[in-house]
């Protein structure tokens, strides 16, 4: 743990990227994000700019009364949302 930590440090500092460089790739197909309307790490407002960024096939589901693990908080109405999205996946 301790040894090379010159290297390590260098390693990570070389793994993040800055915001201005990060872009997010155009998809064909449809993207579904599920966002916990709570989440205290990611606000709705970091939410709205995803969708905005991944484009018009992105769908974006804010789950009330959850906030960033939506599929531990309110497990059913995650797995309600997933099996709505599914059927569309498999026909892609």
């Amino acid at each position: 743990m301790f040894s090379h930590r010159k290297e390590r440090a260098e390693l990570l500092k070389a793994l993040v990227i800055s915001d201005e460089q990060f872009t997010i790739p155009r998809y064909q197909q449809k993207v579904y994000i599920l966002w916990g309307e709570n989440d205290l790490i990611f606000d709705m407002e970091t939410a709205w700019n995803l969708k905005e960024q991944v484009g018009q096939n992105a769908t974006l589901k804010a789950i009330e009364k959850a906030g960033h693990l939506v599929n531990m908080e309110r497990p059913c109405l995650y797995n309600k949302e997933l099996k709505r999205i599914l059927p569309y996946a498999q026909q892609s």
